[in-house]
């Protein structure tokens, strides 16, 4: 559970005593209807700002004025000038009214592009909306900036000035209000008791504008909003005004302080004047790590995927979790090796029964035979292959081969993810000054060089160099490969590599892959379900052809499939390795023919499934039809099944992933999954019937 809510940009205080007195006296009047317009509110601002009762607009939050606002200004097909990133409300509000949205990117100051949006400006252009101080960003414009600004803006479009944030920046220059509007008759100043005043559930905005502009709008509001609750609570609020500044200077001393911090900590932090802070990073997902590690902390702060962080000035005890959060991560990096995927091995206990299964059911193409590999202990070894794949199966024929004891602890698994190197033992060197755990030193084997270190626990990476000349999938000791046909099931490359870690053992497996090999950290989250959950860390190397889903429980008795392959395996593995496919419905649709079992979503994942996203790819029906599970992120969307366990114990599997631009690796649906398993077994019981979560898994 979050303790500290700073995604909102709320105010941190409860409500101000008087206030509270005041709403405590008006819950006497709840059995009475308020006014069918709130004429004394409106009465109570006007006298406030010094402008006339009919230059006010008030109704539900700054959000609900705004809706009016376009409702009453706005027909379908005008153009709405704002700026890219902006209040989440203003592109909806567009939507709703059926007017065209023109997004202007900020200037490289994190401010509005003044210039960039007076350029576009035309004759469709009706009403252009600027935040003042900006949100999400915090920055600010000077009256004389904004005003050089209007004055390139004609009569026929209306400037709604957001002022949501005003109070922290009291010194901007502007006039007071009743003086703006006489010179700017196309001028709205919106603004709310939600920020500064901290009365957000109260849900009380209000705009000032030229009393033309509030005749328009107002036949497009609701009647008998607001009510006395907040006539009440206005009231209170605007007499306890010293009160109220004096929470302010003390929000903007944690913002100053809280800035201060992050900045020493090697973060980018935008100067702010508003009750947040808007956080950047060089690197996208060191955003993901930050965003992870302000949840694994408690701290629920507003993430723009790929830009920046929002975060809300909270006490100073959130205040002091956040800076414990960001300082877990640190901006050092080390440089990566040079090193591809080639291939994985697979100990197996009975290779001619894999390879039926993988060449059947898969579409993998024998490349090499099972054949005695020379050089090596008693074994039997296969290479098989598909697009840019290839699987190593290795049998073991003497119990004292290193196989048999890897097949007597775990079962059939991966235990090799063989890595290509342009110079094996210089590679093999600089791992080992890096502090890897060298397993067998550089030694030439029929025209390539091979070294092996360990990987996590009883998995390696071998280092292979091949001379030039030398066939493409040679494997040393066994002969060389045929080409790979053209058939197969469209399975193109592997996408990666999840792996079960024990507790305590994720930190430390990440710190060595971006320590000792040079991999990046790309992705990093907690998923908590009920009593289930886990931590998780992506890594990934240089040419993006490695990537580790590495993965933790929560605790030893969380339960969940962690745990349970923990148990079963016998420690740290590779429960799956995710194969990428071009066309998934094709090559699931394919492989579900040829024998292939999948792992089957609830009927009632696909009834919600278009309450999360709209599929570009496939249609639901198509989804639906094969179970396939859809997910989504800032940067597109991917679509993903898991075969059902073949494994004796159950511990190895296999995926078949499409990604349409997505880059992280289907966490919403394990949510999405458990969520419709639970809807699905409480129909079920009400029927006297019972579901198993193990179908969802």
């Amino acid at each position: 559970m979050m303790k500290h809510l700073l995604a909102q940009n709320e105010n941190p205080f409860g409500p101000l005593p008087s206030v509270r007195a005041a709403l405590v006296r008006a819950i006497d009047g709840l059995n009475r209807y308020p006014e069918f317009r709130p004429a004394s509110l409106t009465r109570t601002i006007a006298a406030w700002q010094g402008v006339q009762d009919s230059e006010v607009i008030v109704g539900t939050g700054s959000a609900g004025v705004a809706h009016d606002l376009f409702r009453g200004l706005l027909r379908p097909g005008d153009a709405v000038l704002h700026s890219d990133p902006c209040f989440d409300v203003y592109p909806m509000l567009c939507a709703m009214a059926q007017a065209e949205s023109v997004a202007v990117p900020l200037g490289a100051d994190a401010r509005h592009d003044l210039a960039a949006m007076a350029g576009r400006i035309d004759e469709r252009t009706r009403l252009i909306v600027l935040c003042n101080p900006h949100n999400p960003t915090g920055t600010v414009y000077t009256w004389d900036e904004l005003t050089a600004f209007f004055a390139l803006v004609p009569p026929s479009a209306v400037i709604l000035l957001d002022e949501a944030y005003v109070d922290f920046a009291p010194d901007l220059g502007a006039p007071e209000v009743a003086g703006r509007l006489a010179d700017w008759p196309n001028l709205v100043v919106l603004r709310t008791f939600s920020k500064s005043h901290g009365l957000a559930a109260l849900r009380i905005g209000y705009a000032l504008a030229n009393a033309e502009i509030v005749e328009r709008v107002t036949p497009h509001q609701v009647p008998y909003t607001p009510g006395q609750l907040q006539l009440a609570a206005v009231q209170a609020a605007i007499a306890a005004d010293d009160e109220v500044r004096q929470r302010i200077r003390l929000i903007s001393y944690q913002r100053d302080r809280l800035r201060g911090k992050l900045v020493e900590l090697g973060w980018s932090v935008t100067p702010s004047r508003t009750n947040f802070l808007w956080i950047t990073a060089g690197d996208p997902a060191r955003l993901d790590l930050a965003r992870a590690a302000l949840e694994r902390h408690g701290v629920a702060a507003r993430t723009y995927p790929g830009r920046a962080i929002r975060l809300a000035v909270g006490d100073q005890v959130a205040n002091d979790a956040v800076i414990t959060a960001l300082s877990t991560l640190k901006n050092e990096s080390t440089m990566p090796v040079d090193v591809t995927l080639d291939h994985i091995e697979l100990y197996v206990e009975d290779i001619a029964s894999q390879i039926d299964r993988l060449t059947t059911g898969y579409g993998f193409d024998l490349l090499i035979p099972p054949s005695r590999r020379a050089g090596y202990e008693e074994q039997l070894s296969a290479l098989l292959g598909q697009g840019g794949i290839r699987i190593l199966l290795t049998q073991p024929l003497c119990a004292e081969h290193p196989a048999a004891g890897y097949l007597r602890r775990h079962g059939d698994g991966v235990a090799d993810i063989v890595l290509r190197a342009s110079d094996a033992g210089a590679v093999y060197t600089e791992l080992i000054e890096r502090g890897a755990d060298g397993l067998s030193r550089p030694a030439g084997r029929a025209g390539c060089v091979v070294a092996t270190v360990s990987a996590f626990g009883d998995v390696a990476h071998t280092l292979l160099e091949r001379a030039p000349g030398v066939p493409a999938d040679r494997i040393p000791g066994l002969p060389d490969p045929r080409s790979p046909g053209e058939g197969g099931v469209g399975l193109r490359t592997i996408d990666h590599f999840a792996i079960c870690l024990p507790l305590g053992e994720l930190d430390k497996t990440v710190r060595r892959y971006n320590e000792v090999f040079g991999f990046s950290t790309i992705f990093s989250e907690r998923i908590e379900i009920g009593a289930l959950g886990m931590d998780s860390t992506v890594v990934q190397n240089a040419d993006r052809t490695v990537t580790f889903t590495l993965i933790e429980p929560l605790s030893v008795n969380s339960g969940g499939q962690i745990v349970t392959f923990l148990a079963d395996h016998g420690g740290a593995g590779v429960q799956h390795v995710a194969f990428d496919s071009h066309d998934i419905v094709e090559t699931v649709g394919t492989m579900a023919r040829r024998g292939v079992p999948f792992l089957r979503a609830p009927e009632v994942y696909f009834d919600r499934l278009l309450d999360r996203l709209t599929p570009m790819r496939h249609s639901v029906q198509q989804l639906q039809d094969l179970h396939l599970l859809a997910d989504q992120d800032h940067d597109g969307q991917l679509y993903q099944i898991f075969t059902r366990s073949e494994h004796p114990r159950g511990t190895l599997f296999f995926e078949v992933i499409e990604r349409a631009r997505a880059r992280t690796f289907g966490s919403n649906n394990v949510r999405a999954l458990y969520e419709a398993v639970e809807l699905q077994n409480s129909a079920r019981e009400s029927t006297g019937s019972l579901g198993s979560p193990g179908s969802a898994e």
